[in-house]
């Protein structure tokens, strides 16, 4: 059997013989066996111990300071992810259904204002169907900028893609059967990449690539990228948080990629007009 021998802590611990001393000192002038006294120290240092804890106001005890019940929601609860099918509507090539509105907790509820198809040329000759999208926007943050500008719905969205501060989701649905994580991140750098290196943030496109990492995917399977007020973009796929992390500049790029000017899928943009003018007629 293996002994034990403790060793003295710096003096200052508070023992059961009274005032302040040295424990090994105090053990030796009570002439108990050293194994029934270390049982005995390490018994009070733990009620000790405990003791200060509870006394300690932790960010998710709830007589703690009400600034601190917010932190808590982050440290203790990961993002959750929630959909209403009420207002959702049909991706018309696929008939890929997409809920009314998404709501990620901690980011807020984003709302449907275009679907459309992302096609794929393979070896040149045939189309391909990859994934049905849905946008989403918050429809009150979109008619708080439609109404600054008393312009085209074009000039409306440009205005939202480049607006700072805004709530956006995209919602990828797999139609095309073998498609993986790699292939759907690989094809996103060959896209939005180059234009991520330019500003020097391409690191941001690793990392967000990792959340694609391990991901078993098949048809119908659901890829959540939701972009919080401050930029942070989380990955959920098929409804788990796979990633989280906090670059504007690829939030941007993202909406950019399928809502601007030289977007990957015209439907979804000329949807997403269609829509605009609907939340925020002019």
């Amino acid at each position: 059997m293996t002994s034990f021998s403790p060793a003295s802590p710096s003096s200052g611990w508070k023992t059961p013989f009274g005032g302040t001393a040295d424990v090994r000192a105090a053990m030796e002038r009570s002439g108990k066996p050293a194994a029934e006294q270390a049982q005995r120290f390490v018994s009070m240092a733990v009620h000790q111990i405990g003791g200060q804890l509870r006394r300690v106001k932790w960010p998710w005890d709830s007589n703690g300071a009400r600034n601190s019940q917010n932190a808590s929601a982050s440290i203790l609860r990961p993002a959750s992810l929630q959909e209403d099918a009420r207002g959702g509507r049909q991706e018309p090539r696929s008939g890929t259904s997409f809920p009314g509105k998404v709501n990620v907790r901690g980011s807020g509820c984003a709302d449907l204002c275009g679907v459309g198809m992302r096609r794929k040329r393979i070896a040149g000759i045939k189309d391909i169907n990859v994934y049905a999208v849905g946008m989403y926007f918050n429809s009150g943050e979109l008619k708080k900028v439609a109404s600054r500008k008393k312009e085209s719905q074009e000039k409306v969205l440009e205005d939202v893609i480049d607006q700072k501060g805004m709530k956006n989701v995209i919602r990828l649905v797999l139609v095309y059967p073998r498609v993986t994580g790699k292939m759907i991140t690989v094809s996103l750098d060959e896209q939005i990449g180059s234009k991520l290196r330019k500003t020097g943030n391409h690191e941001d496109f690793v990392q967000f690539a990792k959340g694609f990492e391990g991901s078993k995917m098949k048809k119908g399977s659901v890829i959540t990228l939701d972009s919080s007020r401050d930029g942070t973009v989380t990955t959920f796929i098929d409804g788990k948080m796979t990633n989280s992390l906090k670059s504007r500049p690829l939030s941007t790029a993202l909406v950019d990629l399928y809502l601007g000017k030289k977007t990957i899928i015209p439907d979804l943009r000329s949807d997403a007009l269609s829509q605009i003018s609907k939340i925020a007629p002019r």
